[in-house]
């Protein structure tokens, strides 16, 4: 029977229920020690002759005694077993068999108990305890079978613990197997697997339940050497191992799985001898190198990308110690790789930078970033050359930094050439800037409604420039001669709050503000830092970070609106270019302010029509027609995002292919799409950067008409009556080769009896006009489409789900106007 038992527990149980049945003694118990550390046994087995083993299981609690008190501790105790014939009150209620109704014996007539340790060659496992009513019941030849059978049992016992050690081991095995961090696979010597750990199914692409019992050879596996070649199976390490009995490591191979996907691995094998001296397993583990491999590739395709740079390239440590430079870092220095091995990258210190400009450069390296710069550096002759230079850091698989790599590009050349260009280039550069700056503004002045707007546009257009710092607006009141700001963009409101001018407490020859509205013309302050402009104003540019600041004076017909303060941190800005744009501006605004005050732009009867001829060779028009003797005349032209426009012309006389090579060659920044195709002629769209008729719209006009024919482009545009036309034609006419031909007063169009223009300018957006009248020119509205959203979207430079949202917002708000035009 204790055969078949698997715990001790079990065993015990089965234990006493024979000896108490063989025996026929009062009951029988067994004792253990469950913890080792401690003095204290507790019954877990009880059999008696009324009750069986389960018996137990109606006692309250659990029995416990110490060691060496009672039958059961002074057994556990002894050496050998324990008789004892007299036990009188030896029985404690605590641990004794409680009475049972089925049981006509009571513990109170027990007389005798004989206890048998239950020993294994390394430790005592249990005692077994047997009560007597009758002391004379057990006799001298039952004491020792009953012995013989608790010392057979121990052997029952060391099985049990074999099993258990057995099971533990099994258990670490299969944990280590599993968390060691390598693909393991075990094989049989002909190659049939027999184990795989997680890792390596990742690697195999099978489970472990997929693979065990099949060969490695037929896993749809192939391996092949760093030169692409395959590697026989007979050379293979686990064939290695099972035909010497010898150990195989660092294997290293690549490894294709049946899905394509190529890994590097490193494996070691090893064989498992059995009692014969044969191999009867062989175990693989094998490590995947793929990034490590990759790593490499990397490297050595980088170290032949440097060899072969045109660009000085060097290594350092982190000390600055330099461990390797290319042949272009001897070509540009003059150094040969010998003489800087071990040196630093001060012998090419030229004293040009100061300390702390290298104190910043190892600052931004050692903190893990990318410096870069200019340097000026010396050449082993002693000559100065100038280089771009990129320093980054190198780290490890820690993310430490191991090293420094340095790139250089030598721009010595273009450092001269920028030099001898540079003082005609600022001016003729902030010429365009500022003029780039203010032209969008002059098309929102155009749009806005009411002087507030007015007001907001300028401070934002003007702040968001790349000329200016920041800007403020202030309204002027005559009455006290006093300016108060009234906006201020691209700095803290509290720059103004404590801003006065005012006639009465500042004289007017000292502030540039109370002189702008005085003389109704820009003035400026070039260099607000030098001394010559006061303590208490250079601190003040100080503290807020400009060094040039002009007044613009807002001016129409006499009248001052007010003055703008723009602010820039550029030395000795506002030269006479920039102070004369300025000014134009200035009274742009105020015309801007005169107009949305009298609304008559918006509702006036007749308009004033200007016409203009340019006969400039340059032109993209005139040189178009006369290149393939056409005639153009534009559709539709709307500002595009970039500062360009967007154009749709009609082609007549010529092949739309042939005209649309001639725009590919006349404006080659920009774009050109073929829209629609005639038999001779079509329609086109293209971006253009500047024209005659962009400049009509910068001035807020509406351009009525541009036709181009033999090297002529005549264009005429309207405005309203009170505009003043002096400054259109002067801008005009800043075009080459561009006359005024006529001026003329008509009455408004009416091309839509019950939606105007002007109501179409109430119920859309800028933006939503601009691309409702797009598509429409662009034939997005007809059947079928000569142009798709994502055309238009392109040549907006928006993106499709922006331009389609234009789309159904601006047909919906017409739709809606019309619909209650009718209603009403």
């Amino acid at each position: 029977m204790l055969g078949t038992v698997e715990t001790l527990d079990e065993g015990l149980h089965v234990l006493t229920d024979a000896l108490q049945a063989w025996t026929e003694c009062a009951f029988a118990e067994a004792w253990v020690r469950p913890d080792s550390n401690e003095q204290r046994l507790t019954r877990v087995a009880l059999a008696t002759a009324a009750a069986d083993s389960e018996s137990s299981a109606s006692a309250p609690t659990t029995p416990t005694t110490e060691i060496g008190d009672g039958v059961p501790g002074r057994v556990w105790a002894a050496t050998e077993p324990l008789w004892t014939g007299d036990l009188d009150d030896e029985l404690d209620d605590e641990w004794s068999i409680p009475s049972a109704e089925s049981d006509s014996r009571s513990t109170d007539s027990v007389e005798a108990a004989f206890g048998v340790p239950l020993d294994t060659d390394s430790r005592r496992v249990a005692v077994v305890v047997l009560y007597y009513t009758d002391s004379s019941a057990l006799d001298e030849q039952i004491r020792d079978v009953v012995s013989a059978v608790v010392a057979d049992a121990s052997g029952l016992v060391s099985q049990l613990d074999a099993n258990v050690e057995l099971e533990r081991r099994q258990e670490m095995l299969d944990r280590l197997l599993e968390t060691i961090p390598a693909g393991t696979m075990v094989t049989t010597p002909d190659g049939v697997i027999t184990r795989i750990n997680g890792r390596a199914e990742r690697v195999l692409g099978l489970s472990e339940a997929e693979a065990t019992g099949r060969k490695y050879t037929d896993l749809g596996l192939t391996a092949h050497d760093r030169d692409g070649n395959p590697i026989p199976v007979e050379d293979h390490s686990i064939v290695h191992v099972s035909e010497t009995g010898e150990p195989v490591f660092g294997a290293e191979f690549g490894l294709v799985g049946p899905d394509g996907t190529e890994r590097w691995v490193v494996m070691n094998s090893a064989p498992v001898m059995g009692a014969d001296g044969t191999v009867e397993r062989v175990i693989s583990v094998a490590r995947d190198v793929t990034a490590r491999e990759e790593r490499e590739r990397q490297l050595r395709a980088f170290r032949q990308a440097v060899e072969h740079t045109g660009h000085s390239v060097y290594l350092t440590d982190t000390d600055g110690t330099i461990e390797y430079a290319n042949p272009a870092f001897e070509d540009l220095t003059g150094y040969d790789e010998t003489d800087v091995l071990g040196e630093t990258p001060s012998i090419l210190n030229s004293g040009e930078h100061d300390e702390d400009f290298y104190a910043d450069l190892w600052e931004t390296i050692l903190a893990g970033e990318v410096w870069h710069g200019e340097v000026v550096n010396r050449r082993q002759s002693g000559e100065r050359y100038t280089v771009n230079q990129t320093i980054a850091p190198v780290v490890d698989d820690n993310g430490d930094i191991d090293r420094f790599v340095a790139v250089n590009a030598d721009i010595s050349d273009q450092k001269r050439r920028e030099e001898m260009l540079e003082r005609r280039r600022n001016k003729l550069e902030r010429i365009q800037q500022v003029t780039e700056s203010l032209r969008p503004l002059n098309r929102e002045l155009a749009r806005a409604s009411s002087r507030d707007e007015i007001q907001r546009l300028v401070c934002e257009q003007l702040a968001v420039s790349d000329v200016y710092q920041f800007v403020w607006y202030g309204d002027y009141n005559p009455a006290v001669g006093r300016v108060t700001p009234t906006e201020v963009v691209g700095v803290s409101s509290d720059f103004v709050d404590q801003f006065s001018v005012s006639s009465r407490t500042i004289p007017w020859k000292w502030h540039p503000f109370a002189e702008a509205i005085r003389t109704s013309e820009v003035h400026m302050a070039r260099n607000v830092l030098s001394n010559e402009h006061g303590t208490d104003r250079r601190q003040h540019a100080l503290s807020w970070g400009y060094q040039s600041l002009a007044a613009i004076p807002v001016t129409y017909g006499g009248t001052v609106y007010g003055v703008i303060g723009l602010y820039t941190s550029r030395s000795n800005a506002f030269d006479e270019n920039e102070r004369a744009l300025l000014g134009e501006l200035g009274r742009r605004i105020g015309h801007a302010m005169n107009a949305a005050e009298n609304k008559y732009l918006l509702y006036t009867d007749t308009l004033v029509e200007l016409e203009f001829r340019s006969e400039d060779p340059d032109s993209v028009f005139n040189e178009l027609t006369t290149a393939v003797d056409c005639r153009v005349t534009l559709e539709a032209i709307s500002p595009a995002r970039d500062g360009g426009y967007v154009c749709y012309v009609n082609v007549e006389g010529a092949p739309i292919a042939t005209v649309r090579d001639h725009l590919d060659a006349l404006t080659p920044d920009g774009h050109v799409r073929v829209v629609e195709e005639e038999s001779s002629g079509g329609r086109v769209e293209f971006t253009l950067t500047s024209a005659p008729s962009a400049t009509l719209l910068d001035y807020g006009a509406t351009l009525r008409s541009l036709v181009a024919e033999d090297g002529t482009t005549t264009v005429v545009g309207e405005v309203a009556p009170e505009t003043d036309v002096h400054e259109i034609i002067a801008g005009m006419r800043g075009h080459a080769d561009t006359t005024f031909v006529a001026k003329r007063t008509i009455d408004r169009h009416e091309s839509v009896p019950a939606t105007s223009r002007e109501t179409l300018d109430d119920v859309l957006t800028d933006r939503q006009r601009e691309v409702i009248d797009l598509a429409y020119h662009a034939g997005y509205f007809e059947a079928p489409r000569l142009s798709t959203g994502d055309d238009l979207a392109s040549a907006l430079d928006i993106s499709s789900p922006t331009f389609y949202l234009h789309v159904r917002k601006a047909i919906k708000r017409i739709l809606d106007q019309l619909l209650d035009e009718e209603r009403h």
